[in-house]
């Protein structure tokens, strides 16, 4: 029932990577190395679960929970990742805009900035 070899990490990594990279697109770059380890802690943990179901210590109930687990964890990790490239580029805009603010507040005549 269970098929092990297709729950290989070489198999499930590059797929989930390949969809990943499309899916995200050009912020696939500011979270690709911490995604795609977490891809491999997801793989390795599905595999897991595969093998304790094929040897009967865990039910499919059971392993449906696990994984929803690991899927959590997943998106955890990256909204953290989301929340620290967000923050660095809010702290970007505000150093530009704090640079130019005395600048552009003078040309303009008001205070804008």
């Amino acid at each position: 029932m269970v098929n092990l070899d297709a729950l290989s990490t070489d198999i499930l990594v590059p797929r989930m990577v390949s969809k990943a990279t499309d899916i995200a697109g050009p912020h696939w770059d500011n979270i690709k190395t911490t995604a795609t380890h977490e891809f491999k802690v997801l793989a390795s943990r599905i595999r897991e679960i595969g093998s304790a179901v094929k040897e009967g210590e865990l039910s499919m109930t059971s392993a449906r929970i696990l994984l929803r687990m690991a899927r959590r964890n997943l998106i955890a990790t990256v909204a953290m990742l989301t929340v620290m490239v967000d923050a660095a580029v809010q702290k970007l805009v505000n150093g530009v805009m704090s640079e130019l603010k005395s600048h552009i507040n003078t040309a303009i005549g008001f205070t804008l900035v």
